[in-house]
Formats: structure tokens, sequence, C-alpha cells
């Protein structure tokens, strides 16, 4: 029988400085023999690698994903390697920040379409609203197209359409700053606790099965679990650390 990998499909999530990047790369650091795609979205990798002084990310592969053509782009080029990997299971995608793209993918519709960035065109609608827009100001169909590029030509083709590990960064936004009103499920009571929600649209969590809080308490990293699909053990509390990945391993995958 063959042996069974369940993928990891990860969401990082916390203010800056809190360890998630950080977190990330500890686990590629601890697994020489697999494969790290790294989309740079929002900073540069370079400075993470100073933690360490045996390892500088030999076996992470970095992309440009500032900007929208490059990040469609190197999401293509991601998926074509992974198309030609005999154990794709032992790749991993991270996207740091997946909330940097969704706002790219925004500001690329409206600039194409009225030649402003999302947040002018925002501004503007309060000043002057225009009739039959709803929520943020902006119209249904308007939403319905920056979702379906979002999902269709950038989340899926990395989280659903290929047999990898993800992980997904996203800094955290007050509870209340949603970029949408209605909640899914996912949104839990911990959510409601702790009042820190993904800066990203709110259905990315759906196609996920775990997700973890991080923060940087006292000068020390710790992490805790928001969402979790498999029978694992959950990080209720605050969980410190200093090395992540064996860490998680020792508390988290040891049910």
């Amino acid at each position: 029988m063959a042996s069974y990998h369940r993928l990891e499909l990860m969401m990082f999530y916390g203010s800056p400085g809190a360890g998630k990047t950080t977190a990330a790369m500890e686990i590629a650091r601890a697994n020489p023999d697999a494969m790290f795609h790294y989309l740079e979205a929002d900073r540069r990798l370079d400075p993470v690698f100073e933690w360490w002084k045996d390892w500088q990310g030999d076996n992470v592969m970095r992309y440009p994903a500032f900007e929208y053509d490059d990040m469609i782009k190197s999401c293509a080029t991601v998926r074509e390697n992974l198309r030609t990997v005999i154990d794709p299971w032992n790749h991993w995608v991270v996207v740091d920040t997946i909330g940097h793209c969704y706002r790219e993918i925004q500001n690329t519709f409206s600039l194409k379409t009225y030649h402003v960035t999302m947040e002018e065109l925002k501004e503007r609608r309060m000043v002057k609203p225009e009739k039959g827009a709803t929520f943020d100001n902006l119209h249904g169909w308007e939403w319905a197209i920056v979702k379906r590029i979002f999902y269709n030509e950038f989340v899926w083709p990395l989280v659903r359409y290929s047999s990898n590990n993800v992980i997904l960064i996203a800094h955290a936004r007050s509870l209340g700053e949603r970029f949408s009103p209605q909640s899914p499920a996912e949104y839990t009571e911990r959510f409601d606790r702790i009042k820190q929600v993904p800066d990203v649209h709110k259905d990315v969590i759906r196609y996920l099965d775990t997700v973890l809080y991080f923060s940087n308490i006292d000068a020390n990293f710790a992490f805790q679990t928001m969402k979790e699909t498999g029978r694992r053990n959950w990080m209720n509390e605050p969980t410190p650390f200093a090395d992540f990945w064996q860490t998680y391993q020792s508390s988290v995958l040891s049910a």
C-alpha cells in the first residue's frame, strides 16, 4: 500500500513581526529535501535568512509577485513546475503576503476600468455615492470580477489544482474591518476572542485546513490554532516557539 501524505494547506496570520515568515522558513530549513516556491509579494526574503548561520535557503525558489503581471506570471511558472514533478507533495508554495496580492488585483481592476486605484475609487464614491452600489460603495458586479480573478487566476491554481503543500501568509486586521459584511462559517468564536482576522478576502480560509494566529509576546514568538480540519491537537492558547517546526510537530502533530 502506498504511503499516505497529508498535504499541509495552511495560513499563518498576525501582526508584522510576529514570526510568520520566519516560521515558514523554519519548515524549509527542517526539510532540505523538499522544494519551497516562495512568492515575494510585499517583502524581500533576504533579511529573514539572517536568523540562521548554517542555512541560506538553498531549497527555496523565489518568484516576484509585487505587481499584478508578475503575480500572474509567477503563479503560472509555479504551476508549470509542479506539473512536471513526480512528488508534488514534497513541494511547498508560500505566498507572502496573500493580502497584498488581493489588493493588487483590486487596484489593477480599478485602474484598468476607472483609471484610479481602488482606494481612490472608494473615496470618490463616498463623496458622490452611486445608485446601486452596496458594500464599500462598490457594485456587486465589480466585486464579482475582482473575486473571480483572485480565486480563478491566483488562489485556486496554487491551492487546489496540484497536490502540493501551501502556506498563505497574511497580516491581521481588526475584526470589524472585513472585506464583506457576511462572515463565513470559518470565522468562529476563536476569531471573536482575539478580535483579529486575516487581512484578505473572507473566503480564503474556506479552502485551507489549518489557520494559525501568530503573536509576539514579550519578544517571544507564539502561535495558536484558529481552524483545524484534521485530527490534531488544538493550541487554544498562545504557544511560544523558538523553532516553529519542531514545536509544531511535538505539540500539534502528536495527536
